[in-house]
């Protein structure tokens, strides 16, 4: 799959703009990324990403290197959910190890 995302600093009347443009808040989650690399920083070098998400599941996700195009970004992403914590042992037995680790709560709305 390709993904394609716009990233952008969002205001303090960002989520009471959306709300009375009629958005409805689906959910909020907690995320706990974790971002691996091997010892040589291949995938850093390469601009991949390899990285496991911990919110209402496990996913261990792939993405290749970026593209631009205007303010777009697009990558390959490869993601499957993983129903083991033995996934990080997996990990450091084959040479990744943590490299970053980005926590953050996201919020999901649709727009009626």
């Amino acid at each position: 799959m390709i993904e394609t995302e716009l990233k952008a600093k969002l205001t303090d009347g960002f989520e009471s703009a959306i709300i009375e443009m009629g958005a409805v808040k689906l959910k909020g989650s907690f995320e706990s990324d974790k971002y691996f690399d091997d010892a040589h920083g291949s995938f850093s070098k390469d601009d991949r990403v390899l990285r496991i998400r911990k919110a209402d599941n496990i996913y261990l996700a792939y993405k290749g290197p970026r593209t631009y195009v205007n303010s777009l970004v697009s990558r390959e992403e490869i993601e499957i959910a993983v129903e083991d914590e033995k996934i990080f042992l997996l990990l450091d037995r084959l040479g990744f190890k943590v490299k970053e680790i980005v926590e953050k709560y996201r919020k999901y709305y649709k727009l009626l």
